[in-house]
């Protein structure tokens, strides 16, 4: 009797697992974004939730920018509307937003959001989330999001929430703001960094392009075209010794050095440089590990014997190899493809960072 009712309860708990996945119909997919991912039925988007519930039906056409999925972003979305063939913005409801049309409108950020309203697309104008204009109509070929109350323009400099010049220097190069510092290049020579005020913060002493701030630590690049780390005065933290890094995040980076034989190991280091965890190359190569994507979320891309799972910043597996592909955890979902041996068939969806296949994604029939 008490062997019955084990069945029982495993029959049940499989058919619950199961029936928690939702299906959905769509050809294609984008990443979550605050809750919501776009999908695409017949060159259509409309948008679901992380349940796998269709909240904004497919009635938006296809981004300007070929195979761009719309995102939400600061709880709004930039999408084009099929009876003006304009970009507008919707809320979460489907709901448009305000009733200027533009033709093309670009993701939020702090607040602020560019917009090109004519088809002279080198003109711009910044709007805040209420549709009114901050700026007057001026003239670039680029402008970033806002970070740090800064946006790039032209990549050779900076305009404030005002849209006014942030920076008397103009520079050679510029990256975006990040923890309040921004890696520049001074005529055509070195890179250093300067805070949001323009005083520089890490002198001009880098040959190369450095890496952005992320929990207050940069990648630097040596003379030897090796990675290393500095603080935000300058200090160098790590040697350049590494081959390849990704940005810091929950103060864990993902490093990999190759030695003279060519193995590749992959490292896991804190902001001090210390080693959390090592994935030397094994002489199986089916049982080596590699780290694919920097940390998202706490989870970071791994595979092994072609096969991708997640790892934490423990360097813990946390999502077995089981999938063909796998993108960064993204608004708590990650997009998956998996390959089934016995059935020759691949099944697309979301996971959550558990693993658990919240959703699968069908292709209509007709």
């Amino acid at each position: 009797m008490k062997n019955k009712f084990l069945i029982f309860l495993l029959f049940a708990i499989c058919h619950a697992e199961v029936m928690a996945q939702k299906k959905v119909i769509c050809h294609s997919a984008g990443d979550f974004q605050e809750g919501m991912a776009a999908i695409q039925v017949d060159e259509k988007w409309g948008f679901i939730d992380t349940l796998g519930n269709v909240v904004i039906p497919p009635q938006f056409i296809s981004s300007f920018i070929v195979n761009k999925a719309p995102s939400f972003c600061e709880g709004l979305a930039a999408v084009i509307e099929q009876s003006s063939q304009q970009m507008i913005y919707i809320n979460k409801k489907g709901e448009i937003a305000f009733d200027q049309k533009y033709i093309r409108a670009y993701n939020f950020h702090e607040g602020i959001a560019f917009v090109e309203p004519t088809v002279f697309s080198d003109f711009k104008v910044l709007i805040n989330k209420k549709g009114e204009n901050i700026t007057e109509r001026f003239r670039c070929s680029f402008i970033s999001g806002y970070s740090n109350n800064r946006a790039r323009i032209d990549n050779r400099s900076f305009i404030d929430r005002k849209g006014e010049k942030a920076v008397k220097q103009q520079y050679t190069a510029v990256q975006s703001f990040s923890n309040g510092l921004a890696a520049v290049q001074l005529n055509y020579g070195k890179w250093g960094f300067i805070d949001t005020l323009e005083n520089v913060k890490v002198p001009f002493q880098f040959t190369n392009e450095p890496k952005s701030f992320s929990d207050y630590r940069a990648f630097v690049q040596g003379s030897n075209n090796k990675w290393g780390v500095i603080d935000t005065t300058g200090n160098l933290i790590v040697e350049p010794v590494y081959d390849q890094v990704f940005p810091f995040s929950s103060g864990i980076a993902v490093v990999s050095k190759m030695d003279d034989k060519w193995k590749n190991t992959f490292y896991l280091i804190d902001i001090d440089g210390k080693v959390v965890r090592e994935y030397p190359q094994n002489v199986n190569n089916k049982e080596t590990i590699t780290i694919l994507s920097g940390f998202n979320e706490g989870c970071a891309v791994a595979s092994k014997g072609y096969k991708k799972g997640f790892i934490d910043t423990k360097g813990n597996v946390t999502v077995n190899f089981l999938y063909r592909e796998l993108r960064p955890v993204s608004g708590g979902m990650a997009y998956f493809e998996k390959w089934d041996e016995k059935t020759k068939k691949t099944t697309k969806g979301f996971i959550d960072k558990s693993g658990k296949e919240m959703i699968v994604l069908e292709q209509p029939k007709f």
